[in-house]
This record gives structure tokens, sequence and C-alpha cells, in this order.
């Protein structure tokens, strides 16, 4: 998953580190690369961030377009080149 953590790293350092927070349930994989990117640049867990949260994922997608029409900042990392694992 080099190629996510590195969008993830390139992502996150757009935010202030003081006020960044992410919100992930650390479930292993992707939701546990994003806590842990979220720690590295120094936040804190309470921001939403969704790595495949596109349509024909498993929910995510859901989850993103809930979370925007309810107002709330949401970053979706999918870059070129990622793909689901079996």
């Amino acid at each position: 998953m080099p190629l996510v953590r590195g969008e993830l790293d390139r992502v996150l350092a757009a935010y202030d580190p003081s006020t960044l927070a992410g919100v992930s349930c650390i479930a292993r994989g992707s939701d546990s690369l994003f806590a842990d990117a979220v720690l590295a640049v120094g936040g804190r867990l309470g921001r939403g961030g969704s790595v495949a949260g596109l349509p024909g994922g498993d929910g995510e997608a859901d989850v993103v377009y809930e979370a925007r029409a309810a107002g709330l900042p949401v970053d979706v990392v999918w870059p070129d080149g990622a793909s689901r694992q079996a």
C-alpha cells in the first residue's frame, strides 16, 4: 500500500497539524493506514477521510456522500494505479 500511503501523506500535508483531526474505525487495511498517516503528520483522530470511497466499493461511497451532504469535510484518496486487494 505504499502508493496509497504516499497519496495520504500528500493530501494531509495541506492541513495544519494543530487543527487536523482524522476519523477512522482503524480497521486493518486502509482505515488503519489513514489513522497512522494522520498521526504521523501531527494530527489527532477526528476528520472524515476515505480511501477508495468511490462508487462500486463496499459502502464507503455512501458514507462519503452522506458526510458531504451533512456538510462534513471528507477527502477521498484513490491515487492513479491503486487497486483493491482481494
